[in-house]
């Protein structure tokens, strides 16, 4: 028995019924964050995560990836998590001297 069906079963107890646990192989990391800088590479790990039968657990986060709102919640934070990685590197650009820097044409003037 896996451990969503004797969560199910712890849930709804029943008399002399003893739940038995399995092992199960879980993946803990302190933040999504550190997981993977782009959002394809942090779906790409976490379904090959799913597809192994290994649990994802981020420290920081508490989601649940089992369920369908957590996998929502996996996806927008992936989402934010590449967006402040790309700001950041923005920003180091712009410090450094190292910023993008616009072309202007001068043709149509």
């Amino acid at each position: 028995m896996d451990l969503r069906q004797a969560h199910k079963e712890q849930s709804r107890p029943q008399k002399g019924h003893r739940v038995q646990c399995a092992e199960t192989a879980v993946l803990v990391v302190y933040s999504l964050s550190r997981l993977s800088r782009s959002t394809r590479d942090s779906l790409i790990v976490a379904d090959k995560l799913h597809k192994a039968g290994t649990d994802l657990f981020s420290l920081s986060e508490r989601i649940d990836i089992i369920t369908a709102a957590g996998k929502m919640v996996l996806r927008m934070l992936a989402v934010l998590k590449e967006c402040e990685c790309d700001q950041i590197g923005v920003m180091t650009m712009s410090a450094t001297g190292g910023g993008v820097q616009m072309r202007v044409d001068h043709r149509n003037s």
